[in-house]
């Protein structure tokens, strides 16, 4: 209970008071006291001070429910429902919590807590989330903050401004210490970031009430206050415990109080610890139902039906899955050779190493009716991409004359550079004929080849373009104004500028085995790539019959707005994307398993990316609606595995989702996660967040899912200019994966057709492939898939066979077309008169009367199977003028041979800021006596790396362990170094 403040005279007499009185007794004449018939009051006991310092002494008078009436059993009762899942959750966040998490904890979390006692607004009248007598609210509320506790908010006393909706800082100078509260509240307050104090203003309730009820009712509201903070900090990661007794006269002159105002009680808490947050979880996630059938679909479900991707390594999802399981990369030495006589200049290592497609040049120039002359001056990334999506809406078994029926179908391209146009501009220069580069041919030029006449646009938010891509081709899709949708993007090395950027920003790495979530990470390695998917809407699909490789359940894009720097990453905002795409897709935080994330290679964009992950799973802060508050761990699932595709293909910037993608839709299918390629130890900032988040790896390679729940992933992508988005994926349903019964008892008639002799040889090996690689591939949905998903072309081929000399028929029908040319057949034992018929009449070049399946229950589910290969021109990108010879670079100004200060002729040693200041010159290369205490580290060009190195450096010049989150708040090298090297205060 909220005890009024005292003096110190008074409060030590108090004190003396308690220390005197007698022992049980009294007590002890309760517990085996007669149950009373009568309503009467319960009798008074004397004060025993063992009751609030002995934990035996009050655990029996607890036991003694003093305030609890004792009835006869003859009276009637009316029972309470029965206590659900969501009353332990409830009574759980009413405790008071005594411990906290080590570290400073988020400060939007900390004001967002706050927030919930201004006052807002509501049918034009102002309100409060709390009631008070009359509509006075002569509470007042103010908040300490412990210096460096709390991110992002400085120490000192805060007045909370009601009205302006604010903190208001009254005295940043104050400073309380422990020795001002009751010893046994001392390691509570110790250990706490903030305080929180309710003081009575009589003046705005008692001329209307009268002195002694404007303390009652004053007392009552500082009760609800106290409740409102006590239970809604859980969900934010927080706990709170009231303190009814302090010597508040001791620090009172802070406040700037009327002579009449009084302490009521005071609040003080931190972070939950993990073992709370773990136990809140576990509380959480029994309140959701279990998942006993797959979520239905609703309006805002939309399938992946079509997957392909050109990417490092692997020109396939088969491909991609082979080197995500064997732990290889297609990283490799830049083709320098493809823009010879240029070269590249970057200055740094990681230039010379990437992720590159072997061939840039192929174009299905026939296919697209391409004329040798706008073959080559059409970018390559154009050239690709109709070949990517005419695979894709293979891979849907969808023709483009099929899709079109549908309806209005967009086309939404990312992309970010434009390479081929540098050689444009050189042609033009010297009288020749430039190239043809323009960004939105992008996505017109695949409109236009596969007759789509939905919207049409190219979306460039740097490397979240991709992502962004697949968020508009999917928001088009769910809201109806698109009946399907290809999401595409392309990002290739065609110029060694290219190269040159990424260098003078600072952004391709520093070394060469610079790898992601690694104490090597100095920056990303570049890698090329082509992607796209097709959307439809989950119940036609579904409905139609088409394969479905995922579900895509919701998105969400924003921006970081104003940071530190230009491209400075904000935690909170990636948070915050993460948290909008999960509000979109109807979901919380502990209905994700798995988190593909941005990671490329940045330590401090990793670490910082790993921060927000921790936040949102629970590792410093619950989320801020409640629902998934602390389910890092939840149930004991344990953490929340997290990968990066990166390491495996290098960072594809605009292309960077296709292969995010391509990785879930293989786990999907293998349902087991792939480690994350690491290269050297990983980096030891991301063990902050262990309780919640882990690196998937060969101890962690399990979604995260309840068993019989549904498997669910985030995807991020997170570009260096502040844009930041995220995808929610969802696995495929139950009834797009079954196989229908009996589906391969007899024998069935596969048709096939391609440009030429040699690609329909090639095609029906593959396929062959794919049958001895999936035992569960069924025939008839090979047949279907084949019939409905691929168009008719001039040289023809047809097998008859049964699931078990399919395979073999196809690789007969390889040779025989080889020999043979057009119109060759195989037909195995069993086949039918009529199955003879049929594949004669369609080798011989005829349209026999294939059998229909326009629906899913017609038959077998049309499958994902190798694209058809097609003829291809080489075109070599232009060959340039060769450049003039570059001047020898500049000599680097000299790097100073010491950067610590020289010795201190007072002997009173060297300041804070000259330790920081003297390690900040010697990672960096600054001028010692260059260096201020105003200077931004940001400012000053420091890499991730660097502050890795500088923070090392603290630690083992005997100061703090520095968070990576403390180099990325402090504002200046002064509060870095008084967070480096605090100055002891003397007692």
């Amino acid at each position: 209970m909220a005890l009024s403040a005292r003096t110190p005279s008074v409060y030590a007499r108090r004190l003396g008071v308690l220390a005197s009185t007698i022992a049980l007794a009294a007590l002890t004449s309760l517990v085996n006291a007669p149950a009373a018939q009568a309503a009467s009051a319960p009798q008074a006991t004397r004060t025993d001070i063992r009751i609030a310092l002995d934990p035996q002494a009050k655990a029996a008078f607890k036991e003694a429910r003093v305030a609890e009436r004792r009835l006869p059993g003859s009276l009637a009762r009316l029972p309470f429902p029965a206590a659900g899942p969501e009353d332990r959750r409830a009574l759980y966040d009413a405790s008071a919590f005594r411990e906290f998490a080590d570290g400073p904890l988020p400060g939007d979390r900390l004001t967002e807590l706050m927030g919930t006692l201004a006052r807002g607004e509501l049918d034009g009248r102002a309100k409060h989330r709390y009631p008070s007598a009359g509509g006075f609210y002569p509470v007042q509320v103010y908040l300490y903050v412990r210096p460096g506790a709390v991110e992002g908010v400085d120490g000192g006393l805060y007045y909370l401004h009601p009205g302006e909706r604010a903190l208001v800082a009254i005295d940043p100078q104050a400073r309380f210490g422990t020795d001002v509260h009751v010893f046994h509240n001392r390691a509570l307050v110790d250990a706490s970031a903030f305080g929180v104090f309710l003081v009575s203003t009589p003046a705005a309730i008692a001329p209307a009430y009268g002195e002694r009820n404007a303390a009652r009712f004053s007392m009552i509201e500082a009760g609800h206050v106290a409740q409102l903070l006590l239970t809604a900090a859980p969900e934010r990661g927080l706990g709170m415990c009231a303190v009814g007794e302090m010597d508040f006269g001791a620090v009172r002159g802070h406040f700037g109080l009327q002579d009449d105002q009084e302490l009521l009680v005071s609040l003080w808490g931190g972070a939950l610890s993990g073992t709370a947050l773990r136990r809140r979880a576990e509380l959480v996630a029994a309140e959701r139902p279990q998942e006993s059938a797959p979520v239905p679909s609703g309006p805002r479900a939309v399938a992946v039906v079509g997957f392909a991707a050109r990417l490092p390594g692997a020109d396939d999802l088969r491909g991609l899955d082979a080197m995500l399981a064997a732990g290889d990369s297609g990283l490799g030495p830049a083709p320098e050779d493809r823009w010879a006589p240029l070269r590249s200049n970057a200055r740094r290592a990681g230039a010379r190493v990437g992720g590159y497609l072997a061939d840039v040049t192929a174009v299905e120039a026939e296919e697209f009716g391409l004329a040798d002359a706008e073959a080559a001056a059409v970018d390559p990334q154009e050239r690709l991409l109709l070949t990517v999506t005419r695979h894709c809406l293979e891979d849907a078994a969808l023709t483009p004359e099929r899709l079109s029926e549908t309806g209005q179908v967009g086309v939404f391209v990312g992309s970010m550079w434009q390479d081929h146009a540098l050689y444009g501009v050189a042609a033009r220069a010297e009288g020749r004929t430039g190239t043809h580069a323009t960004r939105g041919g992008l996505a017109h030029r695949i409109s236009h080849a596969f007759g789509l006449t939905g919207p049409s646009l190219v979306i460039d938010t740097g490397c979240v373009s991709g992502l962004a891509a697949v968020e508009a081709a999917f928001r088009a899709v769910a809201d109806g104004r698109c009946e399907a949708a290809v999401a595409a993007g392309s990002n290739l090395v065609l110029h060694p500028d290219h190269l040159d950027v990424l260098s003078e920003l600072g952004l391709v790495a520093e070394q060469e085995d610079s790898c992601a979530f690694t104490d090597r990470a100095s920056g990303w390695l570049v890698g090329e790539g082509v992607g796209a998917v097709l959307l439809k809407p989950l119940d036609r699909a579904l409905a139609d019959g088409d394969p479905v490789h995922a579900v895509l359940r919701g998105g969400a894009l924003l921006h970081s707005g104003t940071t530190r720097q230009f491209g400075i990453p904000d935690p909170r905002r990636q948070e915050q994307v993460m948290r909008a795409a999960l509000a979109d897709a109807r979901l919380t935080a502990g209905d994700i398993g798995y988190v593909e994330a941005a990671a490329a290679g940045a330590a401090l964009a990793d670490a910082l990316e790993f921060t927000a992950l921790g936040r949102l799973f629970g590792a410093t802060g619950a989320a801020g609606n409640g629902a998934d508050a602390g389910l890092g761990a939840d149930a004991g699932l344990g953490p929340v595995p997290v990968g990066s595709v990166k390491p495996n293909t290098g960072h594809l910037e605009a292309a960077s989702v296709f292969a995010q993608l391509g990785k879930l839709i293989a786990q999907f299918r293998r349902d087991r996660l792939y480690p994350t390629r690491l290269t050297s130890a990983a980096n030891p900032a991301l063990a902050a967040y262990g309780a919640s988040v882990a690196l998937a790896g060969p101890s962690a390679d399990r979604w995260r899912t309840a068993p019989g729940g549904t498997r669910r992933a985030l995807v991020n992508g997170f570009a260096g200019g502040g844009s930041y988005g995220s995808l929610v994926i969802e696995e495929p349903p139950a009834a797009a994966t079954a196989a229908p019964a009996g589906a391969d008892e007899g024998t069935e008639v596969l048709v096939l057709s391609a440009d030429s002799p040699e690609n329909l040889a090639r095609w029906a090996r593959s396929l062959a492939g794919e049958l001895d690689a999936d035992p569960g591939l069924a025939l008839a949905a090979v047949a279907r898939t084949l019939r409905e998903g691929r168009r008719v072309r001039a040289v023809r081929g047809a097998v008859a066979a049964d699931r078990g000399r399919a395979a073999d028929a196809l690789r007969t029908l390889a040779e025989r077309v080889l020999r043979d040319g057009t119109g060759a057949t195989v037909e195995a034992a069993g086949t039918t008169p009529d199955q003879r018929a049929l594949t004669a009449a369609w080798s011989a070049g005829g349209e026999p009367p294939l059998p229909a399946a326009d629906a899913a229950s017609a038959g077998p589910r049309r499958r994902a199977l190798p694209p058809v290969p097609l003829a291809v021109r080489r075109v070599p990108l232009p060959v340039p003028a060769a450049p003039p010879a570059s001047p020898a670079p500049a000599a680097a100004a000299p790097r100073p041979e010491n950067g610590q200060q020289p010795d201190d002729p007072t002997g009173t040693g060297p300041t804070p800021f000259e330790r920081m200041a003297g390690i900040v010159a010697q990672e960096t290369g600054a001028a010692l006596n260059r260096l201020a205490p105003a200077d931004d580290l940001f400012a000053m060009g420091v890499t991730s790396r660097q502050l890795l190195r500088i923070a090392a450096r603290v630690a083992a010049d005997g100061g703090s362990e520095l968070p990576l989150e403390s180099l990325f708040t402090a504002p200046d090298l002064a509060a870095l170094a008084e967070l480096a090297f605090p100055v002891a205060v003397p007692a």
